[in-house]
């Protein structure tokens, strides 16, 4: 029952802007240390929305090194253990976007997720994020505190590992049927889920019901970043049509919706209306999101550039 526990914070919408780490060491089934760590973002920029969900601000981090700096104290930790996190996509997403941005070589590690272990171990739970099943099994935290975060989710594994009487991470995944994610010099293999027994289908939108996945679809960039995730999109895009991000969205494994509630767990904002929003000019939509955001609900607001990005689709829009 060994394992390390993890969680990132953001310092904006950019993946590679890690300006907190949380760790919890977990050895024959007991927490052995717990670690946090300040990051200084590159570039040195907060967004504010960032800044009301975790309240890390510029001061807390000036003084902090780099993650390029922090990583060979880091390495370690990574380098040949099992890495969990709840909602491990965007976690390691971090991780491998802000080692390529500093040009350093990937560990070799394997990772798992904890919100997809609980979709297959409570599929009629109302939602998996980490507060809501943090207090089916009463454990009480400080949500998006990155060392509280990564206790919380050390907390839901070792639960999983009594109830499901399993002394290793590698049987509970056999067990639940969530393999692992293989991290690598030169790529990844993302943690992946089996569909069968997850009490929640594919999500329609009502504007375009007929999308399914394209079963010839070419799936480029961050496939896992979709998986299993719910999507709403508002305002104007630039690039490309809302039934083709939508399209999109479906072909790599992501589900859609057109309302925003406590299941959205990324709204992507338009160009058009992303610029607006800087103005103070917000849509219904988005001001439901930050809403959300603000009593506690994990919802990503996502630029249509930074969707591109993800994609691997269009380097930037103008």
């Amino acid at each position: 029952m060994n394992f390390i526990a993890i969680d990132f914070e953001t310092a904006n919408s950019k993946m590679a802007s890690p300006c907190s780490l949380g760790m919890v060491i977990v050895k024959d089934g007991e927490i052995h240390s717990k670690h946090h760590w300040y990051i200084r973002p590159d570039p040195f920029y907060f967004n504010p929305m960032n800044i009301g969900i975790h309240g890390i601000t510029h001061e807390m981090t000036e003084q902090a090194p780099t993650f390029d700096v922090l990583w060979p104290t880091l390495e370690p930790y990574f380098k040949g253990n099992i890495i969990i996190a709840h909602n491990a996509s965007f976690d390691m997403g971090v991780l491998r976007h802000t080692l390529d941005h500093f040009d350093i070589p990937y560990p070799s590690t394997s990772y798992f997720c904890s919100m997809k272990l609980y979709q297959k171990m409570m599929p009629d739970s109302i939602s998996h994020r980490l507060p809501v099943l943090s207090n089916k099994i009463g454990f009480t935290f400080k949500h998006h505190d990155a060392l509280e975060d990564s206790l919380a989710c050390s907390q839901l594994i070792l639960y999983a590992l009594e109830k499901s009487d399993c002394s290793s991470i590698e049987e509970l995944s056999q067990l639940h049927r969530v393999s692992l994610g293989e991290l690598y010099p030169g790529g990844y293999t993302p943690c992946s889920i089996s569909l069968k027994g997850l009490r929640s289908a594919p999500g329609k939108s009502k504007s375009f019901p007929e999308i399914t996945p394209e079963k010839e679809a070419e799936l480029t960039g961050d496939v896992e970043y979709f998986e299993g995730r719910r999507f709403a999109v508002t305002g104007a895009f630039a690039s490309m049509t809302r039934k083709e991000a939508f399209q999109q969205i479906v072909n790599h494994g992501g589900k859609i919706g057109d309302a925003i509630n406590r299941s959205t767990d990324v709204l992507i904002v338009g160009e058009k209306d992303f610029q607006k929003m800087h103005a103070g000019k917000i849509s219904s939509k988005l001001k439901k999101a930050l809403d959300l955001q603000m009593n506690g609900v994990d919802i990503e607001i996502v630029s249509e550039g930074e969707f591109m990005d993800v994609l691997s689709i269009n380097e930037s829009l103008e």
